[in-house]
């Protein structure tokens, strides 16, 4: 064993403290990039929450340092809950709304096809252009 895995206890901070470790960063690395408090990153490794009601903004927080760390976030919030933490539910719909390609698909080909149709129908045509001017008559020519 390292000397830094002899450090963690087998807690759900400990597993993230144990990530950033691996990934040679340290808090203030972490505090920098997502700007999150250090004491926020501090609190979470040390598994030290304000209750047992985590809050919509620390789930966020908690989300966050799992994705940066590439750690698969809902087995880490699976874990809290089974801890006996209740977290917030947010709804998939409301955080990411999805975007329906089928609905959007039909308006894109009247977009691609028929919108430069009507831009070329709607431009003024230019004509051959016609002179006003006539050939030359030349004095004493005629």
């Amino acid at each position: 064993m390292t000397d830094n895995a002899q450090l963690y206890s087998n807690t759900i901070g400990s597993e993230l403290a144990r990530a950033r470790d691996n990934q040679q960063l340290s808090q203030d690395d972490i505090t920098s990039i997502l700007k999150i408090k250090q004491q926020l990153i501090n609190n979470i490794e040390n598994d030290n929450y304000p209750s047992q009601d985590i809050d919509v903004f620390l789930k966020g927080h908690i989300i966050a340092y799992c994705r940066f760390l590439k750690i698969n976030h809902q087995t880490i919030l699976n874990k809290l809950e089974a801890k006996g933490y209740n977290l917030p539910i947010i709804e998939e719909s409301i955080a990411m709304p999805k975007q329906d390609n089928k609905k959007r698909a039909p308006w894109m080909l009247v977009c691609l096809f028929f919108l430069p149709v009507l831009i070329f129908l709607m431009t003024p045509q230019k004509s051959k252009p016609t002179s006003n001017i006539t050939q030359p008559i030349l004095y004493g020519a005629e």
